[in-house]
This record gives structure tokens, sequence and C-alpha cells, in this order.
């Protein structure tokens, strides 16, 4: 499922978030229905000492660092899902379908603070 537009938004609030958190998950390589992941890889950023230790424990795991980060991504992710899954209602029930909301949501600005910037038509 993609979000294409606000009116997109607008449904999943009223009712299937839960297969907006799918997706979300399935960006992040997971699923909660299946266990695959996306067929696209990508390098991803870390400082020195976080590499240092992704190569050891990799290494000490007879792992590449690649399996590594992915058994870690996906065991951290499960780890968290409530903590998800509330950052995800949370951001839908601010989303009005609104362009104001969605830069409010974003920016992590108020109302209040976008319109002494110069608002919004309404």
């Amino acid at each position: 499922m993609t979000l294409s537009s606000f009116a997109d938004l607008r449904r999943l609030r009223n009712g299937s978030i839960s297969d907006w958190v799918t997706s979300i998950y399935w960006y992040f390589g997971t699923d909660p229905r299946e266990d695959i992941m996306t067929t696209i890889t990508a390098p991803i950023k870390v400082d020195a000492e976080t590499d240092s230790r992704i190569s050891h424990a990799a290494h000490f795991l007879q792992q590449s660092k690649k399996d590594f980060v992915d058994a870690a991504v996906r065991e951290y992710i499960e780890n968290h899902r409530a903590d998800i899954e509330a950052g995800v209602r949370d951001a839908l029930l601010k989303l009005d379908g609104s362009t104001q909301s969605a830069v409010a949501l974003v920016t992590g600005m108020s109302a209040e603070e976008l319109d002494e910037l110069g608002g919004f038509a309404k």
C-alpha cells in the first residue's frame, strides 16, 4: 500500500491504521505478516566506533556485516514495535488533511507558530 495523497491519510485515520503501520514496517524491511526482506540494498552511515563494533560482533558471530546489521535492525524493530505504532498513530491523529497540519508535523511547529510566519490559505 502506498500513500499518494492526504485523502489516503484521512482514510487511514478512519480505521485502517494497521495497513499503514504494515507499510511502515515493510519500508524498514520487516512485515508483521511475513518475514521477508526487500531486495533493494543501500549503504548506511555510522561513526567509526559503531562500525568497529559491528565488524567485531559480525566476525565473532561468523556473519557478514550485512547479515549482522539486518538481524540487529529486525530485532530492534520487533522489540520497539509498540513504540513505533504509537508514534505512527500520534502522527496520524495530528494530520487532518491540510497542508498546515502536514507542515506542522514535519517541522514540529505549532499552528500558531506557522500563522506567525504567514500561515496557509484556508
